[in-house]
């Protein structure tokens, strides 16, 4: 196995590796395939001929001219000028398809494993049709195969590019001496090609020995025409001990296997396993398979406190930054007993810094997975407030939480709390949620002047683009449409601005997505072509909401068989109502996940879900939702929500 122990240049096999699984998923390494990687092809039959080497074909060119110590100091390719001459082109090429009998050979798992691998381009020197044949069977890469010059225009990567011709007949075949230096003339085309994938990838060679004639010609070539500017090329392989000081002088790191590979006896094929298992490691995370690490939980294995924090943080600082947690996350539906796990493991914690950061990190998850809290879980953290010994910002963090809690309830300790911390020492996002959290009160009393105040107080250059999105939506809220507007199509250009310099930017990117859905509703514009194909791009990245909110508003129901719910009308009459089934928990966790979703951004609840969602609030959140029925209810459905008895004992202020 190929690591850092025993490989001395490791860090840059692994640099080639990263380079290979790039960020944005386009490959920046392109890799020359030469004659020795055909050797490991498997022979249809043992009886059948086998393939030649460049010094195999040289004996049989000499033995074909007849005359061995007149031709003994000629390279291959000299030899091959002087058989063309006598024999003619027919004949030469007709020797190397007999000397190198394609037919003869299947390729085997190694060209599988190779062309499953993300390069670029693939280029090869090779006649043989080993790398087409094998490419029939790769599903995950659509390889275009280039045999001559005429089929580059319109061509894009991946592609398997013939440049020295491919059996049985895409001809010439570069192989003598007058046909090499022909080449850069008539075969200009295939040679710029090649000096542009150096210039812009990292070009690795393999199945090439340093006095292979191919490679030395291509070499000179990529020299004449780059000079000193060419970038490094890599040449990786077993026991290249020939021609380094060439090699060092062409700008070629030569990166070798042979201390590892030394005593297999089936060195070569071993050595490309190895090698293709190690670069289709993908260093790259995927961002959209979050949570990296899974969340354990009582029956899973159970890990120390101090351990479990540090895969809760680690967890929200690898968060991609999608302002909508996706629905597609692993352990959704499970989250609200796994977090209750771990407020029982707070509870009987007695390390007061193992107790706020722990507390520190189930706000978290609370907050972007949107699920409600219970109120044995809110009295938990409650009581770590109150046994503070400083306001750190952990603890700031998880005051403004419950602040939101107490807002949702109506509680006036909301008020307390919100000008506690008004004197108190916080970063932008602190103070941006404690302005948003203050605004949202005033909404909830239904004080536009108030929210006016407020928002007018907010300044747009202290906030980042998600509380800048909330403004807008509260602005909407209120009527004023044309500074909504402004703010969002300011937050839009920004987000992509962002993505133009970070590519791979999810957080950048879900803002885009929320923006422009918004625009969709506000503008009325939810036929608008570029918005639509756009938040069809982004849903790849499970950066639009509309999946997520489609997948959350079908309730997945908890079947309680023969349920009967008693209700009274608004006069007292009891109406008995049966269902073949009941909500349970993970219902009221997705309809408080739609109502916060429409509190910040204006989206998540539709005319289908809203007597569901507010059904299940009204048991959990009565006074908060009180308020909402009045946006959401028609006047005659007010009576499932309200009664004679509870209006008579509202106060006059309610």
């Amino acid at each position: 196995m190929i690591n850092k122990k025993n490989f001395e240049d490791y860090e840059l096999l692994e640099d080639i590796r990263k380079k290979l699984w790039t960020a944005d998923g386009k490959s920046r390494v392109s890799i020359m395939v030469g004659a020795g990687f055909s050797r490991n092809a498997t022979k249809i039959d043992d009886s059948l001929p086998s393939m030649a080497l460049w010094d195999n074909l040289r004996i049989d060119l000499l033995h074909a001219l007849g005359d061995k110590e007149k031709y003994k100091d000629m390279t291959v390719l000299e030899l091959g000028d002087v058989y063309e001459e006598r024999f003619g082109i027919i004949s030469l090429e007709n020797l190397l398809k007999t000397k190198i009998p394609d037919e003869n050979y299947e390729p085997n798992t190694l060209f599988a494993d190779l062309l499953s691998l993300p390069f670029s381009d693939i280029y090869t020197t090779n006649y043989d049709t080993l790398l087409e044949r094998a490419s029939k069977n790769i599903f995950t890469r659509q390889y275009q195969i280039i045999h001559d010059i005429h089929d580059i225009p319109g061509s894009t990567s991946p592609r398997i590019v013939k440049l020295h011709g491919s059996f049985p007949s895409n001809r010439p075949f570069v192989f003598s001496q007058k046909s090499y230096n022909e080449y850069p003339t008539k075969s200009a085309p295939f040679v710029n090609m090649v000096q542009q994938s150096i210039m812009e990838t990292t070009m690795i060679l393999i199945g090439f020995s340093g006095d292979d004639p191919n490679f030395k010609n291509w070499i000179e070539w990529v020299s004449n025409a780059l000079g000193d500017h060419r970038p490094k090329i890599f040449m990786l392989g077993l026991n290249i001990n020939k021609s380094l000081k060439f090699l060092s002088q062409k700008n070629i790191t030569v990166l070798d296997f042979k201390n590892i590979f030394k005593d297999s006896t089936s060195k070569y094929p071993e050595f490309f396993k190895e090698l293709f298992e190690f670069f289709s490691d993908n260093p790259k995370i995927d961002e959209r398979r979050w949570p990296h690490t899974n969340y354990p939980w009582a029956n899973q294995s159970n890990p120390n406190s101090k351990d479990l924090i540090a895969l809760l943080e680690n967890n929200r600082k690898t968060y991609p930054g999608w302002l909508i947690m996706p629905s597609k996350i692993s352990n959704r539906q499970l989250m609200p007993q796994i977090i209750d796990n771990y407020f029982i493991r707070l509870k009987n914690e007695n390390d007061t810094s193992i107790k706020e950061n722990l507390a520190f990190e189930l706000v978290w998850l609370l907050k972007n997975y949107r699920i409600p809290i219970s109120k044995y879980q809110q009295a938990s953290l409650e009581a770590l407030i109150i046994n503070a010994s400083n306001y750190n910002h952990n603890i700031i963090d998880i005051i403004l939480f419950l602040i939101r809690e107490y807002r949702l309830d109506g509680n006036d300790v909301f008020l307390k709390y919100a000008e506690l911390l008004s004197n108190k020492q916080l970063n932008s996002s602190q103070k941006n949620e404690l302005s948003y959290q203050k605004i949202l009160w005033y909404q909830d009393s239904l004080s536009d002047k108030k929210i006016k105040e407020q928002v007018d107080s907010w300044k747009n250059d202290t906030q980042s683009l998600d509380f800048l999105i909330k403004k807008a939506c509260i602005l909407f809220s209120i009527d004023e449409s044309d500074e909504a507007l402004s703010i969002l199509k300011h937050v839009l250009q920004t987000a992509r601005q962002i993505q133009s310099i970070s590519a791979n930017n999810f957080f950048a990117r879900s803002v885009e997505g929320v923006v422009l859905t918004l625009l969709q509703k506000y503008e009325n514009q939810y036929y608008n072509e570029n918005y639509f194909n756009r938040l069809i791009e982004l849903d790849q990245n499970f950066c639009s909401p509309s999946t997520t909110i489609e997948y959350i508003s079908n309730f997945k129901r908890e079947k309680i068989p023969n349920a009967v719910e008693r209700t009274k009308d608004f006069d007292g009459k009891t109406i008995v109502s049966h269902y073949m089934g009941n909500y349970g928990i993970s219902d009221l966790a997705d309809a408080f996940f739609l109502m916060t979703l429409h509190d910040d951004y204006g989206i998540g609840i539709d005319e289908n879900h809203r007597l569901d969602i507010l059904k299940y609030l009204f048991k959990y959140y009565p006074k908060y939702s009180q308020k909402k029925v009045f946006y959401f209810a028609e006047q005659k459905e007010l009576n499932v929500f309200f009664s004679k008895e509870q209006i008579y004992n509202l106060k006059r202020n309610k």
